[in-house]
């Protein structure tokens, strides 16, 4: 795994008109503003983003970070990410959100996981154990804290 930043040397005064690139990706730790872009909405996004998902064997809910400049003409654009039901909602950290509006989304966000996991149950599938979870939640973490 990589991580696309530059390392910012605190000393470093930059020339007039220098630039300096803080990140190639968006990071809540570099500044990047997260937006809820539900006005972007339409028919041509539906559509590339369900032959996208179509594509992907088992997956059932998740977020994609996307590049996507030319996202609704369906070439060109760059999936950066890949998130599954551990990453939350992005778009409650819109600095137009306010608290309730990230509470409800996060509240809409848990009940449809909730229903997917309730519809895998009646499939067949078994869950796995509470302490099998805390364990994977725990290893997540450690991955997470060494990047």
């Amino acid at each position: 795994m990589s991580i696309l930043t530059n390392y910012i040397d605190p000393k470093k005064v930059l020339a007039k008109g220098e630039e300096f690139e803080l990140a190639k990706i968006g990071n809540h730790s570099k500044g990047t503003i997260f937006k809820d872009g539900k006005e972007l909405n339409c028919d041509a996004l539906s559509k590339v983003m369900n032959s996208i998902f179509n594509s992907l064997k088992d997956f059932n809910y998740g977020r994609l970070d996307i590049k996507f400049e030319k996202l609704l003409l369906g070439r060109n654009f760059k999936i950066i990410e890949l998130n599954g039901v551990f990453s939350e909602p992005a778009h409650i950290y819109d600095p137009d959100y306010k608290l309730f509006q990230a509470w409800k989304v996060l509240l809409q966000h848990f009940s449809e996981l909730f229903r997917i996991s309730y519809l895998s149950m009646y499939k067949g599938h078994k869950p796995i154990s509470l302490i099998i979870g805390i364990r994977k939640i725990r290893e997540h973490f450690q991955v997470v804290d060494r990047i």
